[in-house]
């Protein structure tokens, strides 16, 4: 049996005109001899009637803690699910929809944001020996004793990879508004390039960084388990990207610029570099359920850590008892802060790139406040104003 899963995100699922240009790939595949698991998200965006964050503005700040939440806010991709497999059933197609307890997505109990520990795709590949077309919800799975998850941002995409590994798929097609991955956001650099094919390794470093075609986690997920992912428009039927470890496959120098902002920067100054110091800083940060980004020892002994401001209170709170025991001088925050990047394959070989890199934006007149060059990876950390300047100006001097 050969198996297609393709998901679609709810600008695809929102209204009868896109659901059609949705129902044109399933189609297409069908065509192929291929059975069809079309994966769906919640239709349309905040102000849409079944829209995810629709549903998080009915309760406001009442007081549901985060299992009451997901049994609500799943509710809007089983909507969709139901919706689509009425309109394919009256197309005449052999249609059927799964529940949640039968997408075989089991997670812990990390409600909001659960992480999936198994997979069982044995109900859907039962009904798949019936029906041509199975069409799965979204965002969500269950505990093994049955509670209702879902699985955050880009859930969506994450549950499309994770049944293509359940299902032993022989392609994941992800579709969206763009017709693949680009080397920059087309909504902030003129004209960028699309890209033919790029790695997972470099797909998930740009998804770090800002990139939105693909949600990291989804990315992760694919890469272990050497899942190819194919990002592809739903409004055309030209072929997109492919996502993959494939190490004979033609792979982009340069694989793309991205940026993001909503970061902050503490400097630890006169923090002791010291095996016993840093093993205490690593303690309180995992105590406090916080990660920076980026760390970077300077010269004139100060650490500076880059962290998601939504995580800057509990950082601070860590940092403090860090420096309650250690005594070092001071702890310095800075607000505002965004990052651009570039991805390279041969970073590791010519950081001489880096370099270059970091002196052209200088030249442009962009103000680096702090800059890393880990694996594939060159971050330069700036105001957060300037990100999308900037990144046009690394795509200009990279790409044309």
């Amino acid at each position: 049996m050969n198996i297609t899963i393709q998901k679609f995100g709810g600008t695809s699922t929102s209204s009868v005109p896109t659901r059609r240009m949705m129902y044109s790939h399933i189609l297409e595949a069908i065509s192929h001899q291929q059975k069809v698991v079309a994966v769906v998200s919640a239709m349309g965006r905040f102000d849409d009637p079944y829209a995810t964050d629709t549903l998080y503005s009915l309760v406001g700040e009442t007081a549901l803690d985060d299992e009451e939440l997901d049994r609500l806010v799943h509710i809007g991709e089983d909507i969709a699910a139901l919706v689509i497999k009425g309109e394919l059933f009256k197309l005449g197609l052999k249609v059927t929809s799964v529940t949640n307890q039968e997408l075989g997505i089991i997670t812990d109990d990390h409600f909001q944001e659960a992480n999936i520990i198994d997979l069982d795709g044995s109900m859907i590949l039962e009904k798949l020996q019936t029906y041509d077309v199975v069409i799965c919800p979204g965002f969500q799975g269950h505990t093994r004793d049955g509670r209702i998850t879902t699985l955050g941002r880009g859930g969506s995409d994450l549950s499309a990879i994770a049944l293509g590994v359940s299902l032993k798929a022989s392609s994941v097609e992800i579709y969206s508004d763009v017709n693949g991955i680009y080397t920059a956001d087309p909504r902030v650099v003129a004209n960028p390039t699309k890209i033919d094919c790029i790695s997972h390794q470099a797909m998930l470093a740009l998804a770090l960084q800002g990139a939105k075609v693909l949600n990291h986690r989804c990315v992760e997920l694919a890469s272990r388990f050497q899942v190819t992912i194919h990002a592809r428009s739903s409004f055309s039927h030209e072929q997109g990207t492919l996502v993959t470890s494939d190490p004979n496959a033609d792979y982009p120098e340069i694989a793309g610029i991205a940026g993001k902002s909503g970061l902050t920067l503490i400097r630890l100054l006169g923090f002791p570099n010291t095996a016993g110091a840093n093993e205490l800083l690593k303690n309180e940060l995992e105590r406090k359920k916080v990660k920076p980004s980026a760390a970077v020892y300077s010269e004139e002994g100060d650490y500076s850590l880059i962290f998601d401001s939504q995580q800057i209170s509990n950082a601070i709170e860590a940092l403090k008892e860090v420096q309650m025991q250690l005594d070092f001088d001071r702890i310095v925050v800075r607000g505002r802060v965004g990052c651009v990047s570039f991805v390279s394959e041969k970073l590791a070989e010519e950081k001489r790139r880096f370099y270059e890199a970091r002196k052209a934006l200088e030249s442009f007149g962009v103000n680096i406040i702090l800059d890393t060059c880990e694996n594939i990876s060159a971050v330069y950390y700036i105001d957060r104003n300037e990100v999308s300047k900037t990144q046009r100006l690394l795509h200009q001097y990279f790409f044309n």
